[in-house]
């Protein structure tokens, strides 16, 4: 699965907060465009206990993809940017730290996603907290060559740092 953390306030976000503004919650690299940065047509892989960015891969193999991949990058409705594929060489895992929450605080994390188009489905997972104030799992079936989906996902911290898990 690719997944690119939109910084703009997307519509599921808008559209369902009634009242108040939308904070948004600091997270360095959370978008996947610092460095490293990937040759702009390939990839960089990452395995099991390595780090880009401030990403750490817990298992398997994930792939940091350059803007402008072949059947991966053409439905990123974000235009030519850096992002990950999920499922490298092996079905990965990755997790970096939330901070600067405050706990009583609800807060929005917004996906963009995809899959491989050699795969017919990617199962996706997402946890906050070891999955205590998130754990959502989805199915993607759509091509990151063709169209690229939108998900939110909202927790409430209960503390000023916790872990994110894909």
């Amino acid at each position: 699965i690719f997944t690119h953390i939109l910084q703009a306030q997307p519509s599921c976000v808008t559209d369902d907060c009634c009242c108040g503004v939308v904070t948004q919650l600091l997270l360095p690299g959370g978008n996947f465009e610092g460095p490293p940065f990937a040759p702009p047509t390939t990839f960089m892989p990452f395995y099991a206990g390595e780090t880009f960015h401030n990403w750490t891969v817990l298992s398997g193999s994930v792939d940091l993809l350059g803007p402008n991949t072949p059947l991966f990058a053409f439905g990123n409705p974000n235009g030519p940017s850096q992002h990950v594929d999920m499922n490298g060489y092996t079905n990965g895992s990755m997790s970096t730290m939330l901070t600067g929450m405050v706990a009583g605080t609800t807060y929005t994390i917004v996906l963009w996603y995809a899959k491989n188009s050699a795969a017919p489905v990617a199962n996706c997972n997402i946890r906050v907290a070891g999955g205590a104030w998130l754990n959502e799992t989805w199915s993607a079936t759509n091509n990151g060559g063709d169209i690229w989906l939108q998900r939110c996902f909202t927790f409430t911290a209960q503390a000023d740092m916790a872990e994110l898990r894909f």
